[in-house]
């Protein structure tokens, strides 16, 4: 198998870790071509033929494949590109395949999905309000599914005792500047912490080239965040994106944050100047710095409350009318 072939095999096994149970080839299909693989249905057949032949997959009939333990390991010893720059190419890919009209409100937006083990929707909910009231969040809109339902565009079903919270990605707003022509990099997910509800200082820096995951899901598994404190003192750490854009496209870069903002996608922090340092982070001549709270922000406040959560962290692209505020739910 030359080496593109070995790239799709890769992208299978981890769209089947990522899924945690049986997966058809029709929805592999639909997965891989969002992640810029024009990959039909007939070739994912081919290509798990191959790997059920290698024991990386198993055949469960109707109910589709899932990943075996050899195929889990054959990913963790980072065999495949992904292990390489993935999120970062990832984040790029969703970036480039978003299409949202910020005039109309319509189109797609890049989306993490979350699951939350726990029998209180009402708890979460007030969490979700709390943490994007405080504008810790990528805006104020979110979607809630429940035990046994598919989340809308997914191929995702909620477990029993479950319940899915999928946020807006930080990444969304480099899809709707890239739709306008100014392209933001992402360069590091951070933890930040905040005094008096302003930024003060980052307390970790993690590059997004070279990681297979979120920085910010690292952060979150780790307990190294405190949102919910922020969210009621002012005071602790959340997580955040620190990107770069030109400083020719200041002006009309502006002009789309707030825009976003009035429609539910607010999440921009801080801006600083042309070729100088925010907070302390040193920033390319030519270009500003931009900090975004991280999506998965509110998932944070649900750990910190010692709820056990699963993330996957730029899982889809979702249609904006499939979101809700937040003050839309019933508490």
């Amino acid at each position: 198998m030359d080496e593109a072939g070995k790239q799709k095999v890769m992208s299978i096994l981890t769209i089947l870790q990522r899924q945690g149970g049986p997966l058809g080839s029709s929805a592999i299909s639909v997965q891989m071509q969002s992640r810029g693989h024009d990959l039909r249905e007939r070739m994912v057949r081919y290509y798990l033929s191959e790997t059920d032949q290698a024991g990386l997959t198993r055949n469960l009939g109707r109910r589709g494949r899932i990943i075996t333990e050899l195929g889990a390991k054959e990913l963790e010893m980072g065999v495949a590109y992904e292990r390489v720059g993935f999120f970062a190419g990832r984040a790029e890919e969703m970036a480039y395949a978003m299409k949202f009209d910020l005039k109309n409100c319509v189109g797609t937006v890049a989306l993490n999905v979350s699951m939350v083990k726990t029998t209180s929707p009402v708890l979460l909910l007030r969490e979700i309000r709390t943490i994007l009231q405080a504008g810790l969040g990528m805006g104020r809109l979110v979607q809630v599914a429940y035990s046994g339902q598919t989340i809308r565009g997914t191929s995702l079903t909620v477990p029993p005792k479950h319940i899915a919270i999928v946020t807006v990605s930080s990444v969304a707003v480099n899809g709707v500047l890239l739709s306008h022509g100014i392209n933001m990099r992402s360069r590091f997910g951070g933890l930040l912490e905040m005094r008096d509800g302003v930024p003060f200082r980052f307390r970790h820096l993690i590059s997004y080239e070279g990681l297979t995951l979120d920085p910010l899901e690292l952060f979150i598994k780790s307990k190294m965040t405190s949102v919910r404190q922020v969210a009621l003192s002012g005071n602790g750490a959340i997580g955040v994106v620190f990107c770069e854009i030109p400083a020719v496209a200041m002006s009309a870069a502006r002009n789309v944050f707030d825009q976003l903002e009035l429609i539910g996608l607010g999440g921009v922090l801080l801006v600083g100047k042309a070729g100088q340092s925010l907070l302390d982070v040193p920033v390319q001549s030519g270009r500003v710095g931009v900090l975004i709270a991280g999506g998965l922000n509110p998932i944070s406040a649900f750990e910190e409350i010692g709820l056990e959560t699963q993330n996957y962290a730029l899982n889809s692209l979702g249609t904006f009318g499939q979101l809700k505020s937040y003050d839309k739910f019933a508490y």
